[in-house]
């Protein structure tokens, strides 16, 4: 199960975060754990709506609530059954309708202690074996939450795959050929997949003219 999969990665990843290891993805022990997880989660969402981000905020939830309660009886290492637990899933669903709950401060802190951010997040899926050319619908909506172009780049950088001639969003953005560039810089095989290839040969060709 692909989503199984994801959360799984996740889950290791703020482990290994949290605890300041080497991040590797090592099977599962206990697998039917988030499986059940899932099975609660579909009864309040729709899954076909929970992705990458929904998981990296249910997690991001999760960890800042064992942060603040200082607790090191876990070692090296917080269960499974601990962050998908029933009380857990209950307490981020309480969270979700709470407006005085700080979702900015509990990813902050995240960030700024542990090194946890969203930008891991692509990073990762860049290096995964999927077709980059495809419209991914996350980062479709990521892209459209700032108004100011230079304002939403900055955002893309962290939350996107950066440009894709695919998207309807990126060819009426002010910033597209600004995004472009970065493109090539931070993702130069994306940029070949996606076909800009061309742009790379003509540029090398004149600077030999030069």
């Amino acid at each position: 199960m692909k989503l199984r999969l994801i959360v799984g990665e996740l889950y290791h990843y703020f482990d290994c975060k949290f605890y300041n290891k080497e991040f590797k993805i090592v099977e599962l022990k206990n697998a039917h754990i988030i499986t059940d997880f899932l099975i609660n989660v579909h009864k309040d969402f729709n899954l076909q709506s929970i992705n990458h981000q929904f998981i990296f905020k249910y997690l991001m939830f999760q960890y800042d609530f064992w942060n603040d309660q200082e607790i090191t009886g876990f070692g090296n290492h917080t269960r499974l059954g601990t962050i998908f637990s029933k009380k857990g899933y209950l307490r981020f669903q309480k969270a979700l309708k709470n407006d005085k709950f700080s979702w900015y401060n509990a990813e902050k802190t995240l960030q700024d202690k542990y090194g946890i951010n969203r930008s891991f997040l692509i990073r990762y899926r860049a290096k995964q074996k999927r077709d980059l050319t495809i419209l991914s619908v996350d980062e479709e909506s990521e892209k459209k939450i700032f108004e100011d172009g230079d304002v939403q780049l900055v955002h893309c950088i962290d939350s996107t795959t950066l440009f894709n001639h695919v998207s309807e969003v990126c060819m009426a953005c002010p910033a597209r050929v600004k995004c472009k560039r970065l493109l090539k810089v931070y993702y130069r095989s994306i940029y070949i997949d996606r076909g800009y290839e061309a742009n790379i040969k003509e540029e090398s060709s004149a600077e030999q003219v030069i």
